[in-house]
């Protein structure tokens, strides 16, 4: 159970043998609300509402990139998780992943180079290196839920782009749109927000941004799921 809660944790795992969109790739507006270290915690909860583990998020500047980090404990199972993009555009660099105290342990990494993506990991099972095309759109599946604080979210937004997810070396366009604006409650506070709709094609999920700079998310519903995690502290 702990470990099929965890996998929720990855913005579109359970969905990622989905094809990518025939769209014309466009490209995306960003403004970063972030200064150059940041640091939020989130608490989650199973869909009957009881506490399950935590995960921090971090986000530091190394030169002309940021190096965005995710851990996640859930009973024994520890991920780490680090994605780097370019501070201008945030493109995706590198991502790797680290999974820790389950029998299915593994580590990845993953390396964009133009329009291909290089995914080695290792497992159990021994060795996997592949290696796709990814479109002119694309970015890390593992960077999605921080980068989307960057984009103009406001009443009638909307956009798309492909979501690349290394683990499963396969790719979805993610559809984005805000329904409307919010107040939520959570472990630090209560907040103004936009409430997001992303839609995968075979399914949605929601998130909560706050309306004020930085623009935190501040709720995260994975609807197949019931997972839910929401914000107990920032810095």
């Amino acid at each position: 159970m702990k470990g099929k809660a965890l996998a929720t944790l990855s913005l579109t795992l359970e969905m990622a043998l989905a094809a990518c969109g025939a769209e014309p790739a466009r490209p995306l507006s960003f403004s970063v609300p972030w200064s150059y270290l940041e640091q939020t915690e989130y608490v989650l909860y199973d869909k009957d509402g009881k506490e399950i583990g935590q995960t921090t998020w971090t986000i530091t500047k190394e030169g002309e990139t940021y190096i965005l980090g995710e851990k996640t404990r859930i009973g024994s199972l520890h991920d780490e998780k680090l994605v780097t993009v370019q501070a201008t555009d945030l493109k995706p660099i590198t991502s790797t992943w680290q999974r820790r105290g389950t029998p299915a342990d593994f580590s990845l990494e993953a390396e964009y180079k133009g329009d291909k993506l290089v995914v080695k990991a290792r497992t159990k099972d021994g060795d996997k290196d592949v290696t796709i095309g990814v479109p002119a759109d694309a970015y890390d599946n593992d960077e999605s839920l921080m980068m989307i604080r960057a984009l103009p979210l406001n009443e009638g937004f909307s956009t798309a782009y492909t979501n690349v997810i290394p683990a499963t070396a396969s790719s979805v366009k993610l559809r984005l749109k805000v329904l409307a604006r919010e107040t939520v409650e959570t472990p630090a506070g209560t907040f103004s927000t936009h409430k997001l709709e992303m839609d995968f094609g075979t399914g949605v999920q929601y998130a909560w941004y706050s309306v004020d700079e930085p623009y935190y998310l501040v709720k995260y519903q994975n609807v197949q799921s019931g997972v839910v995690f929401l914000l107990r502290r920032h810095s």
